[in-house]
């Protein structure tokens, strides 16, 4: 929800949950769910045997400038663009995850290793500090840097920067009514977002489990990833590229703009 607390009352009266008839279609509803489970909650289980991490106030990383934040990524440490689907299908650093920072709570734990270091590209603070209230209730404790001057400090070091090419909802329609060799429409929403309204001639991998069933698709093939808003998609094809495929699009406004 948009909201970090509720009273027993409003769920009572709006949490769908809760208005089931019976006993026994709460049973099979509950029964009926797909839940997905992210690489983090093995980590998430020893914090909550060993305590987690304490810290006086929240840490920052320090900045960072083009120059070192290339030699990081070179040297194993991940990164992280916290940035809205927009500005990084416009322009980012080639490798880096698109995780806005309203998103991480939700998925940095099925992208990140717990065992490398994380630097962070961020508009401003305020998203550095939302991003690393997360990161840190997550249980990263590696975060060494984030680039100073942001995106544009990067490119005007002369540093390549990577694009993703958007895709109108219009043609996403007329992608899946008439499909052609070679190209894949990949709907990374949940499983019951699909059974409840899908597009036809696509594909279905969860976006938390694309970097790791990214073999199951044709590396010669042009991708264009979707899901409900085009957020989700955007963290895929992020993850795509940085799996090694070209050919990767996003379809920004997706099934809602469908």
């Amino acid at each position: 929800a948009d909201r970090s607390f509720s009273t027993i009352g409003y769920e009572r009266r709006y949490n769908p949950a809760l208005q089931v008839d019976t006993r026994e279609d709460f049973i099979r509803e509950k029964v009926a769910e797909h839940h997905y489970q992210p690489p983090y909650f093995r980590r998430m289980e020893e914090l909550n045997q060993e305590g987690p991490l304490h810290f006086d106030r929240l840490p920052l990383p320090a900045p960072i400038d083009a120059t070192a934040l290339a030699k990081a990524v070179d040297d194993g440490a991940q990164l992280v663009d916290l940035r809205s689907p927009e500005a990084f299908a416009g322009s980012h650093v080639p490798g880096s995850l698109a995780l806005p920072a309203d998103m991480i709570a939700s998925f940095a734990g099925w992208f990140l290793d717990y065992d490398r270091d994380i630097c962070l590209v961020a508009d401003g603070e305020d998203q550095m500090t939302a991003a690393m209230g997360s990161l840190c209730r997550l249980g990263y404790d590696r975060v060494t840097g984030f680039l100073k001057g942001g995106i544009a400090t990067w490119e005007t070091a002369g540093h390549r920067f990577g694009t993703i090419p958007a895709v109108h909802a219009h043609e996403l329609a007329e992608m899946a009514e008439n499909p052609k060799p070679g190209q894949v429409l990949l709907d990374v929403r949940s499983v019951d977002e699909v059974e409840a309204a899908r597009l036809p001639n696509t594909t279905h991998i969860y976006v938390g489990e694309v970097a790791a069933r990214a073999s199951e698709l044709p590396r010669d093939a042009a991708i264009t990833t979707f899901c409900a808003s085009g957020k989700r998609a955007l963290v895929a094809a992020a993850a795509l590229k940085r799996c090694g495929f070209e050919d990767v699009s996003v379809c920004l406004g997706s099934m809602a703009a469908c």
